[in-house]
């Protein structure tokens, strides 16, 4: 394929849950992060909500070297802004999850179904490709913050990704991670199912998108 990332080996992958989101591979795009430390810092070793009964899990996944996934750099989204420069609607998309500003790739995350990061998964898929992989990336409104590497893989069960193992506990973030900058907020519901706001590091944003995929909802 035109534009696709090497693997010259298996994929580790993690999340971090609920395990009562009863999380499962079938979906038809699912954000994964390739660093375990980042995802254990940001979305699993996060303070409790308040009346909240259960601590977030990790889970490890392995994903095959086979796959064919999209490379999301500069270069990449201008070949991929080109081949939708007629539609106005995943144009725009790309504009806003991957804006190139003075030369440079940045990143704005915002995860409802209907929101940018679905609409621009999508339109990968549409080409062909088993999701995408994008490095780390300066955030387009973070003021000098980064947001995490991330891969999107599509039907993931389909495409032989296997759950290794979960791991639960909690522990303090790590302060020194440069991924903690300026908390925001983002939404979690607690037992009663009550919205419940609370800071938290840099990660997918729900503040205007809800939450509805995989990633938001549990986390990552």
């Amino acid at each position: 394929m035109q534009h696709t990332a090497k693997l010259n080996r298996n994929l580790t992958l993690y999340r971090g849950t609920y395990p009562s989101d009863n999380f499962n591979l079938n979906k038809n795009i699912v954000f994964f992060g390739t660093n375990r430390g980042i995802v254990e810092n940001q979305y699993v070793n996060v303070k409790r909500v308040a009346g909240a009964t259960q601590q977030p899990v990790l889970y490890t996944y392995e994903a095959p070297s086979s796959l064919q996934l999209f490379s999301v750099n500069k270069t990449g989204i201008e070949i991929l802004k080109n081949k939708y420069k007629n539609n106005e609607k995943i144009s725009k998309a790309i504009n806003r999850a991957f804006p190139i500003v003075n030369g440079v790739l940045k990143r704005r995350s915002q995860m409802n179904a209907e929101k940018s990061d679905f609409v621009v998964a999508q339109a990968i898929k549409n080409l062909g490709y088993d999701g995408y992989k994008a490095g780390t990336l300066p955030l387009a409104n973070g003021n000098g913050r980064i947001f995490h590497p991330e891969v999107a893989i599509f039907n993931p069960k389909k495409r032989g990704v296997l759950l290794n193992s979960a791991k639960s506990g909690y522990a303090a973030p790590n302060s020194a991670s440069p991924y903690n900058g300026t908390p925001m907020a983002f939404t979690r519901r607690t037992p009663n199912n009550r919205k419940t706001n609370s800071p938290s590091p840099v990660r997918r944003s729900q503040r205007s998108s809800g939450s509805s995929c995989g990633t938001c909802r549990s986390l990552f």
